[in-house]
């Protein structure tokens, strides 16, 4: 698949998992459809939501580890600065003949180019939190959580 279907897969991920509302009981219901997922497929997940800066939700699967939790973090980094899923930004660089670079303002300790982070997009508002996702190969990072969203949403 090339990258420019590849970045429009992820806008229209990105719009159709938007929210009205989001508040903590969100947090939670989305975070046990991801618990529900990663024990159902004995995924070696850590989960994080996160909403206004705060951690409304985290899990760590078996099989997770420390390193994930620094994963998460770059992820959500990434989610918040450029205000789409890490995954899209991702290949937006790669589109821009910048795979596996970052901008030279973002240092690569605390920014990611790599799936598993997905804005909480609340409409009419924008960017309000991140879902993220660590523990396995970015591209399925990226699909649990659109999974659980489009579980969440009925779709």
């Amino acid at each position: 698949m090339e990258l420019l279907e590849q970045i429009a897969i992820c806008k229209k991920q990105e719009e159709t998992c938007q929210f009205t509302t989001f508040d903590n009981d969100t947090a939670w219901e989305l975070g046990c459809i991801l618990v529900n997922r990663a024990k159902k497929d004995s995924l070696g997940i850590l989960i994080d939501i996160s909403f206004n800066g705060h951690t409304l939700f985290k899990y760590c699967a078996k099989g997770a580890t420390g390193y994930n939790d620094q994963w998460v973090l770059r992820k959500q980094n990434t989610v918040h600065l450029q205000e789409m899923s890490s995954l899209r930004f991702g290949y937006e660089m790669a589109q821009a003949g910048k795979m596996d670079t970052l901008p030279m303002y973002l240092d690569p300790y605390d920014y990611a180019t790599c799936g598993g982070g997905f804005p909480i997009i609340v409409k009419g508002t924008g960017v309000v939190g991140c879902i993220t996702v660590s523990g396995l190969k970015d591209t399925e990072d990226h699909q649990v959580i659109v999974d659980a969203l489009m579980e969440y949403f009925g779709k």
